[in-house]
């Protein structure tokens, strides 16, 4: 809840994260012969992979790619981390569950607590391989937001209060870790969570596995015209931004699953970086009282606002539609946070995976005001600060997205 003036400033930081643990493997080993036809023995089936956690009201659902000649899954799950599935009931809350498929619901959790899952694959009866561990959060779900896992805030650095350098001369602010300053000022955002975690593994710690790649600890994959990622079919693995069908225009987010429309530098384009729109929504349903105003930006290829620009995105056909889909809408201000990198400014962005956004601008969300009907929620792309903006303001930009597949 927002309270204060229209012009009121806030920000907020996300901490609901997804840990990656690194997972402490058995292997079962087979003995190795020859039969009649001298072929080698079938390899053992792996630990499952791409393990996702997405919280829900008092529950988790737990998901997992299948694992070839796997018999079967068990699940582990318990209020801490699982770092020894032998010894899985001396955790709190610790239970097993056994022969368990993908997607598997994990109910009656207490909302608020974060929980801890490990997916065992089972081939004949033995268990083999132990997933890498995930963890989600079960929340309340709040009306007009899609529960998802978050990324974390980027910033993986500590601060000292006013101090900002230390004996060498080196800014604290931007320090490599956190150990000079954690005991005289503990629980700062650069010593816990996903962010911490990647800088660790970075610096020779404990592995951090992502999907993609991308700053800290959020995990980008770039995703091209066709729908497929990058590596995927005939999606190079590397692609160059571009219009063509194997060339990247979009981003998903590993974390969250969204993906998202990057920007381009073309003032002619239909998706040039600079072009801006009114917030317009003509949903009685979801545009909290006021559909806003239509076609007062300033842009090209639709109407300059935010309905048009989305339904015109949509519209594009075959080979030109955005990455392969035709679904695409505004983003709630939750979930255009969620990709704002707090550990830098103009842009505060991966402009590694969100190329061409402006220095010093904001992007219009899908979110009205609840208690101000001329109101909607925008987010700075300078410093990621959420702020108010009248919806027949003219100067704010638009970046669609989408659920994943």
């Amino acid at each position: 809840m927002f309270f204060g003036g229209k012009s009121r400033k806030t920000v907020r930081n996300l901490h609901l994260s997804r840990r990656l643990i690194v997972p402490l493997m058995t292997l079962t080993l087979v003995a190795c012969g020859s039969d009649t036809n001298n072929s080698a023995a079938p390899s053992a089936p792996s630990a499952p992979a791409n393990v996702q956690a997405m919280a829900g009201d008092q529950e988790v659902v737990i998901s997992w790619d299948e694992v070839p000649r796997a018999t079967g899954y068990n699940l582990y799950h318990a209020s801490e981390s699982i770092l020894d599935t032998g010894n899985y009931a001396s955790y709190a809350n610790g239970t097993l569950e056994l022969n368990v498929a993908s997607p598997y619901t994990v109910s009656s959790l207490i909302n608020g607590t974060e929980y801890f899952f490990r997916v065992a694959t089972v081939a004949n009866s033995d268990q083999i391989l132990v997933s890498a561990e995930v963890s989600a959060t079960p929340q309340v779900p709040v009306p007009g937001i899609t529960m998802l896992s978050l990324n974390d805030t980027g910033v993986d650095w500590c601060g000292t209060n006013g101090t900002n350098i230390d004996m060498n001369g080196t800014p604290l602010e931007n320090q490599v870790g956190c150990d000079g300053v954690a005991d005289a000022f503990p629980g700062q955002d650069g010593m816990q969570g996903r962010d911490v975690q990647s800088r660790d593994a970075a610096l020779g710690g404990a592995l951090f596995a992502k999907t993609g790649d991308g700053a800290a600890g959020f995990d980008f994959t770039k995703v091209c015209n066709s729908g497929e990622a990058a590596g995927e079919g005939d999606c190079p693995a590397d692609p160059a931004l571009g219009d063509n069908v194997n060339e990247w225009a979009c981003t998903r987010d590993n974390v969250t699953g969204l993906i998202w429309e990057v920007k381009v530098d073309d003032v002619a384009h239909l998706r040039h970086m600079a072009h801006t729109y009114t917030w317009y929504n003509t949903d009685a349903t979801t545009n909290g009282g006021s559909a806003g105003s239509a076609n007062a930006g300033t842009c090209a290829g639709s109407d300059c606002d935010t309905q048009a620009f989305v339904q015109a995105v949509n519209a594009l056909a075959g080979s030109d539609r955005l990455c392969g889909a035709s679904d695409w809408r505004m983003p709630s201000d939750v979930e255009l946070q969620s990709i704002v990198d707090y550990g830098r400014t103009n842009p505060a962005i991966d402009t590694s995976y969100f190329p061409n956004t402006p220095a010093n601008n904001a992007f219009w969300s899908a979110s009205p005001r609840a208690d101000d009907s001329s109101l909607a929620w925008g987010i700075s792309s300078s410093d990621g600060g959420i702020s108010e903006f009248r919806k027949n303001y003219n100067g704010i930009s638009v970046r669609l997205v989408r659920a994943g597949q």
